[in-house]
């Protein structure tokens, strides 16, 4: 009847929107987003009520009024979130990363260490072919899990005559992967810093992503937390009942789980205006990090010159978060005497529900109701492709 699917809180509206086609297709008609860090601190309510029904029912009570640290490192994304449990409940703080800074990168460093020792051994660069160098890359993949319990790994490509091999050494892929580590330590501090918390403030950690649990790694990004901050591993099956859990505290008659947890958006929405010099700028109206589901309205008025009203949508973006990405435009025209105030005036009201999907409606000319607009950006499959690829996943399941 209803399904949870969890996503990195840095998804922005391309990426949340493709997961909720993918949903469609298949064959998923009630879903609700839950960001990764949510989902994944959330299961440490879960386990403190299941301890409180066989103990004491002051578990709970213990594990209220406590800050959390989520460090997530997985493929998909690096994801900083900093949350707050009061009464049994999850406040989400503050949130950081990006979907570009995952452990591709590492990965990536790992393959240019074996191809330059390739070259150093056996006088061989399995890059120049695109055969040799997909090899190269998946013999990376298997040595980088060796290297999360070994100091050593081999990395082995088969060749026509021979299966040369070289020996990659753990500390020096760490050495070369400095500027990953030091990005997932900025994610931390400025996650800590949104939230005004310090490190030292933090009474829980939980990590996800195997290459946490590399001691060397974990101890360069969490530096400066307390000796008495409790660490709590978890994995994607950890993150699934969490997820399902959040759902199930927004469903009626489900009043014996804990209460659903208070989200905040992920990126900051804008739009485009012009001043009386006609120079563009920016504005927010939708800053990151406030609550959802989150909702304001704006007045908007064109020029006497104009004869369409342009709002253009924007999108916080890039790895540090200090970029912007344009979402794409709605264009109205003006109704009536364009000389008028009214007929060059427009109310917009903009809404992100608790999925983190943004909605744009506006002001119907003449009448006091709204429309909604079409979504921004726009869909990356129209809806009878959807109900095609709906259909035709129904009958090969």
């Amino acid at each position: 009847d209803a399904a949870a699917l969890t996503v990195p809180a840095s998804y922005d509206q391309l990426h949340r929107q493709s997961v909720l086609q993918a949903a469609r297709m298949a064959g998923l008609k009630s879903v609700r987003l839950v960001d990764r860090c949510v989902a994944a601190c959330q299961t440490l309510l879960m386990d403190t009520e299941l301890e409180s029904v066989d103990q004491t029912s002051t578990s709970i009570q213990q594990y209220s009024d406590r800050t959390i640290l989520f460090v997530g490192l997985t493929g998909q994304s690096t994801e900083t979130a900093v949350l707050r449990s009061e009464e049994s409940r999850l406040h989400q703080l503050s949130t950081t990363g990006h979907w570009h800074s995952g452990t591709l990168p590492w990965l990536h460093r790992l393959v240019d260490m074996s191809a330059d020792a390739f070259i150093k051994t056996h006088d061989l660069d399995p890059r120049q072919s695109t055969q040799s160098a997909s090899r190269l890359q998946i013999a990376c993949e298997r040595a980088m899990n060796s290297l999360l319990l070994l100091p050593t790994a081999s990395v082995t490509v088969k060749m026509k005559r021979a299966n040369p091999f070289v020996t990659i050494d753990r500390n020096a892929w760490l050495d070369a992967c400095r500027e990953q580590i030091e990005g997932v330590r900025r994610t931390i501090i400025k996650a800590c810093e949104q939230a005004s918390v310090s490190l030292s403030d933090i009474d829980t950690c939980v990590t996800m992503g195997p290459l946490l649990r590399i001691a060397e790694v974990r101890s360069a990004v969490l530096g400066g937390l307390s000796e008495t901050t409790e660490f709590h591993p978890v994995d994607r099956t950890d993150v699934a009942r969490g997820a399902a859990a959040c759902l199930a505290g927004e469903l009626p008659g489900r009043g014996d789980v804990a209460m659903p947890p208070h989200g905040i958006t992920s990126q900051t929405i804008g739009i485009v205006v012009e001043d009386v010099r006609g120079r563009r700028r920016i504005l927010p109206i939708i800053p990151k990090g406030t609550s959802l589901p989150a909702r304001t309205n704006r007045r908007l008025t064109v020029g006497k010159d104009r004869s369409t009203m342009t709002l253009s949508l924007v999108e916080s973006s890039g790895v540090e978060g200090d970029e912007w990405h344009s979402l794409g435009r709605h264009d109205f025209e003006i109704h009536g005497d364009p000389q008028q105030r009214p007929a060059r005036t427009r109310m917009i009201g903009f809404e992100i529900d608790m999925n983190g999907i943004l909605t744009v409606r506006a002001q119907t000319p003449g009448s006091p109701g709204s429309s909604r607009l079409p979504a921004l950006p726009e869909p990356t499959l129209a809806e009878d492709a959807i109900a095609e690829w709906t259909q035709w996943i129904g009958e090969v399941r």
